[in-house]
């Protein structure tokens, strides 16, 4: 890329107050009404996505605590807005309903167990330092099995969803439905790590079903969660 193909620079100036159009504007509001009726409280999100799946075996009962941890600290700590906790909710909420489904879809296959996975590549290093560009780079090779976007947020899909021959996968359309309200919303995103339905993602959404990832600590300061997430051996997620 020369520099003539460069976007010009930005100054961001609204960021004590935001400037969003008028369509985001009015999500947001909406947004924040219903957020003023969500509790962030881990027994709640389970009973929602429970009553949405039909499932209730999470599998290791140490993720309940982890929720609890992490759900305290977002009430606590967080200092989220109406949005901000609707958002949250939302978030853990599909992370439950994940977890529910994979260890449905374990229990009635087992054989998923013995799976092997030969030689993985793993990319190890700090925020910011290249290692998405790397895992861009690597992803481009189509001999490699790699992590898209859309399966990294909803890895199984329910048994009632599942399309049909030649129909789309729903999660595709969802998943490109959340990119245009946040490619809205956070306009400049895009040029710090754009993202789109096909792009290579990290592990840190599958660590999330687990509860225990730094996905978290990218929402707000949670200083009790970083904690906690620091002093717990990762091994088992």
């Amino acid at each position: 890329m020369t520099t003539g193909d460069r976007p010009p620079p930005i100054a961001l100036d609204d960021l004590v107050e935001p400037r969003f159009d008028d369509t985001t504007r009015e999500v947001l509001a909406l947004m924040a009404d219903m957020g003023a009726s969500v509790s962030l409280d881990g027994p709640s999100l389970l009973a929602q996505a429970t009553a949405e799946t039909g499932l209730d075996d999470l599998g290791d009962n140490d993720v309940t605590a982890r929720l609890e941890v992490l759900c305290r600290a977002l009430r606590e700590e967080a200092g989220l807005n109406g949005a901000g906790v609707l958002t949250q909710s939302v978030l853990l909420t599909g992370l439950l309903k994940n977890r529910l489904l994979i260890q449905d879809l374990l229990a009635r296959h087992p054989e998923i167990r013995d799976e092997v996975i030969a030689a993985p590549i793993v990319i190890c290093g700090l925020p910011r330092t290249g290692t998405t560009h790397l895992h861009n780079l690597l992803s481009a090779d189509d001999r490699l099995r790699s992590l898209p976007y859309w399966e990294s947020l909803e890895p199984v899909l329910a048994d009632a969803e599942l399309p049909g021959p030649g129909a789309p996968d729903p999660r595709r359309a969802r998943t490109e439905a959340g990119l245009d309200f946040l490619n809205a919303a956070l306009p400049e995103f895009r040029r710090m790590h754009e993202m789109t339905v096909d792009h290579a993602h990290e592990e840190i959404q599958l660590l999330a079903i687990d509860m225990s990832s730094m996905l978290f600590e990218t929402v707000a300061p949670i200083p009790s969660w970083r904690d906690d997430y620091l002093a717990r051996d990762q091994r088992p997620s």
